[in-house]
């Protein structure tokens, strides 16, 4: 009776010198399986909700913008920004929602240029009427919309985006100011609409995942101390 080599070991990798190629791709299904794809913490109900604050704000912000389009000396602009903007926030919620509540390094930089590419075109189209506190409309709802990445990505990528926001609307605030002080209000309502959302979402985050955190651990050591002993 002759010994044959298995083919397969307990995990159901594929082994053998022939076999390399196979047996790299089943360890990778394997790690894969077992990776979970999911938000942990239950913050993936709260991306949810961010998604559909996103959505109100934006449907809030195109409202406003037809309103707004008979007055725009470059309507063009303004409608690729919201263009734009739609179709960012609909790939992007779609997307990671497919992976597994999950947005990389890659499709967060493509996020950042779909927003940054709405807020340029927003302010471009409504320069003319040097008021950018009571025009901008999709530019606001570019910065809510961050919130639709507070559970997705680390909390400092998303206060740097909102930062970085907030200095282009104040550099556009101010070098196309001519009304003086009387458009100061809508001014400074515009920037907090614009970045404040974000910046509460992603300490709101913070603080939640924190609390869950204390929470599970009290239980695990509970669970530890009051066992039984044998």
């Amino acid at each position: 009776m002759s010994y044959a080599p298995p083919e397969e070991n307990t995990l159901g990798v594929i082994i053998g010198s022939k076999s390399r190629r196979r047996e790299a791709d089943a360890t990778r299904r394997v790690i894969r399986a077992a990776t979970p794809r999911r938000a942990s913490l239950g913050t993936g109900f709260i991306g949810i909700g961010a998604a559909v604050v996103s959505g109100l704000v934006a449907i809030y912000g195109f409202v406003w913008f037809v309103s707004y389009l008979s007055e725009y000396p470059h309507p063009l602009y303004p409608s690729l920004a919201w263009a734009l903007l739609i179709t960012t926030l609909l790939a992007t919620f779609i997307y990671s929602r497919v992976i597994g509540d999950q947005l990389p390094n890659w499709a967060f930089a493509l996020y950042g240029l779909g927003l940054a590419g709405t807020v340029a075109l927003d302010l471009y189209g409504i320069w003319p009427l040097h008021n950018v506190g009571h025009f901008a409309t999709a530019s606001i709802a570019a910065g809510v919309s961050l919130v639709l990445v507070i559970t997705l990505r680390r909390s400092w990528d998303v206060v740097i985006s909102a930062a970085l926001l907030g200095a282009a609307l104040v550099a556009a605030m101010f070098f196309d100011n001519r009304g003086g002080i009387d458009v100061l209000a809508p001014q400074i309502t515009t920037l907090a609409l614009a970045t404040i959302p974000a910046m509460v979402g992603v300490f709101t985050v913070a603080g939640f995942r924190r609390l869950v955190q204390v929470e599970l651990d009290r239980v695990l050591v509970q669970s530890t101390v009051s066992a039984p002993r044998f």
